[in-house]
């Protein structure tokens, strides 16, 4: 099973685009008959470990909203995730590196578990629920194009 890990502010403008990006794709991978858990957060905690080490999850992609780099910057990114811890502190806000270094820590099991980033480049994050613009044509492409169904296949979960 795929676990999908959103995370973003569906108050903050383009902080949302994870959101509605992992919504897409967990619509998608359930389209195709494929076993997928979808937890949508504000922030990542030390908590979603648990979620990470449960012993049906195979892959665990993360969807987020990255500060674009400029007006040009329009490509959704795709990294892989390497544990590493990254702040000495066990704060409330953590990333994807960190809490699986964490969830590997834990849970010794679980240090085969492939885990990836997939991000949207947002442009405004002011109060608002309304993307802006340039976040807004990006989803479309991505989501109304082949995207979501094309994201949904290069994940390698039975």
């Amino acid at each position: 099973m795929l676990l999908l890990i959103a995370c973003g502010n569906s108050l903050r403008q383009d902080d949302s685009a994870g959101l509605r990006l992992a919504e897409a794709l967990a619509a998608a991978w359930e389209a195709a008959a494929r076993p997928i858990r979808l937890v949508i957060v504000q922030q990542l905690t030390p908590e979603l470990a648990l979620e990470i080490a449960r012993p049906e999850i195979c892959e665990v992609l993360f969807v987020d909203t990255r500060v674009a780099r400029d007006v040009y910057d329009v490509a959704v990114e795709t990294t892989t995730i390497s544990p590493t811890l990254g702040s000495p502190s066990l704060g409330h806000h953590l990333s994807p590196e960190t809490l699986m270094f964490l969830t590997q820590a834990l849970f010794d099991a679980r240090k085969d578990l492939i885990a990836r980033q997939l991000t949207v480049p947002g442009f405004e994050f002011a109060h608002s629920e309304k993307l802006s613009e340039p976040c807004q044509a990006i989803l479309n492409r991505v989501i109304q194009g082949a995207g979501a169904g094309a994201y949904a296949r290069v994940i390698d979960c039975p």
